[in-house]
C-alpha cells in the first residue's frame, strides 16, 4: 500500500470517527431531551392532578353529607372494573374518572346542593348540568384526561336512553360510565341525606336490581351484586377523601 493510499484511508477513518462521535452525541442528546420531556409532562400532569384534587376537596367540604363520596365511588368502580376483567390501564382511567365525576358540581349553587328538602324539577334541571360543567373544566387538560372526560360526561346516562345529558342508550354509553352509574347510585343510596336516612346495603342492592335493564346494564348489575357476596370486599362508608392522593 503506497503512502497516498494510507493517507486517504487515514482521512476517511478520521472523518468516520468524527461523524460517529457526532451521531453518538446526537443520540445521547435526543435521549436526554426525551427523558426531560417525559419528566416535564409527568410534573405537569401531577400539577393538574393536585389542582383537581383540591377542587374535589373544596366541593366535598361544602356538604358533610357528600364527604368521601368521590373516593368511595372511585373505589367501587375500580373493584367492579377489576371483577369484570378490564385491563389495568382502563381500570386506572375509571378510577380517576370516579374521583372527578362530581367535580362539575363546583358550578352548582349552594342553595341547591345544600338544600334540606328534596330537589324540585327546576333544581334537578340545574343539577343535571354538572356532567357538562365537569367536561368544560377538564377539557382544559383534555390531553391528560380525554377518556376520563368521556366517562364523566356520561355517568348519568341510562341503559334505556332516558338519562342525561345526551340521552345515550345501551352500548352507546361508555363502559366506564355504565360501571360508574351503578357505583354512584349505590353510594348515594347508602349515604345519609338531609331528607332521608341511608339505605342498608341489602336495600340498596335490591333497588339497583329493580332498575336492572332500565337504568343500568343488567350484566353490570349482576357483577356488582356478586362483589358483595365476597365477605372480603368492603368499602368504608366514612372514608376521608383528604387522605387520598390522585394517582397519575
Amino acid at each position: 500500500m503506497d503512502l497516498l493510499t494510507q493517507d486517504l484511508l487515514y482521512i476517511v477513518h478520521s472523518r468516520m470517527l468524527v461523524i460517529g462521535t457526532v451521531l453518538l452525541l446526537l443520540a445521547v442528546a435526543t435521549v436526554v431531551f426525551i427523558a426531560a420531556l417525559i419528566t416535564t409532562q409527568w410534573k405537569l400532569k401531577k400539577s393538574y392532578s393536585n389542582v383537581l384534587y383540591s377542587l374535589v376537596l373544596s366541593l366535598e367540604a361544602r356538604d358533610r353529607y357528600s364527604a368521601g363520596h368521590s373516593i368511595r365511588v372511585a373505589e367501587l368502580s375500580k373493584q367492579l372494573a377489576i371483577k369484570m376483567g378490564l385491563k389495568k390501564k382502563m381500570v386506572e382511567i375509571i378510577y380517576r374518572a370516579g374521583l372527578l365525576h362530581d367535580i362539575g358540581k363546583i358550578g352548582i349553587p349552594d342553595s341547591i346542593l345544600l338544600k334540606k328538602t328534596k330537589l324540585n324539577l327546576q333544581d334537578m334541571v340545574k343539577v343535571s348540568e354538572h356532567p357538562l360543567i365537569a367536561s368544560s373544566l377538564l377539557k382544559t387538560v383534555e390531553k391528560f384526561y380525554e377518556k376520563e372526560i368521556q366517562i364523566i360526561e356520561a355517568h348519568h346516562e341510562r341503559w334505556d336512553g332516558q338519562g342525561y345529558p345526551r340521552r345515550l342508550k345501551q352500548d352507546a354509553i361508555p363502559l366506564g360510565a355504565q360501571i360508574m352509574a351503578v357505583a354512584d347510585t349505590y353510594d348515594a343510596m347508602t349515604s345519609d341525606r338531609p331528607y332521608r336516612e341511608a339505605l342498608s346495603m341489602d336495600e340498596a342492592l335490591t333497588e339497583i336490581g329493580m332498575n336492572s335493564g332500565s337504568q343500568f346494564n343488567p350484566l353490570i348489575v349482576d357483577q356488582f351484586a356478586e362483589l358483595f357476596e365476597d365477605k372480603a370486599f368492603k368499602i368504608q362508608s366514612n372514608e376521608d377523601i383528604s387522605e387520598f392522593q390522585i394517582g397519575v
